[in-house]
């Protein structure tokens, strides 16, 4: 799946994880699914600066 033309990366996981890859900074990995608003910036304005992003996600129960 894409989001602006940026690949989203969907896995199921025991915990909420996201994994922000940049263009040309270090990979950002947190834990939860919420980025910031810088982060939501740079993917709406399709500067780029984001390669793709993994999402790792627990199954509800």
């Amino acid at each position: 799946m894409t989001l602006c033309q940026t690949p989203i990366i969907y896995r199921p996981s025991d915990h909420d994880e996201l994994s922000i890859h940049y263009l040309d900074q270090p990979t950002v990995n947190r834990d939860g699914l919420m980025m910031t608003a810088a982060e939501t910036d740079m993917l709406f304005g399709r500067r780029g600066q984001i390669t793709r992003i993994e999402v790792n996600f627990a199954p509800p129960a």
